[in-house]
């Protein structure tokens, strides 16, 4: 697909030759470069994932434990 000149840059943003956004301060001639920013988004958006899943587990952990510590509770009266 090609890009009009007129839309080639986006703000701070330019079109590479894949019809994807790359900063401006990529030349998005240089598939290089633009490979290596978006290995780069990848690799912060898996991650955001892997915190995610391991901040869920530990409030998952925390609401057992809360409840395993109100039944001992419940249990000593």
């Amino acid at each position: 697909m090609t890009i009009p000149d007129s839309l080639q840059k986006l703000g701070d943003w330019v079109f590479a030759g894949n019809s994807k956004l790359v900063p401006s301060s990529i030349n998005p001639d240089d598939e290089d470069a633009v490979v290596a920013h978006l290995r780069s988004k990848q690799q912060q958006k898996e991650k955001r994932k892997v915190a995610e899943r391991i901040q869920k587990q530990q409030q998952m952990e925390a609401e057992r434990v809360k409840q395993e510590n109100k039944d001992v509770r419940a249990r000593r009266l």
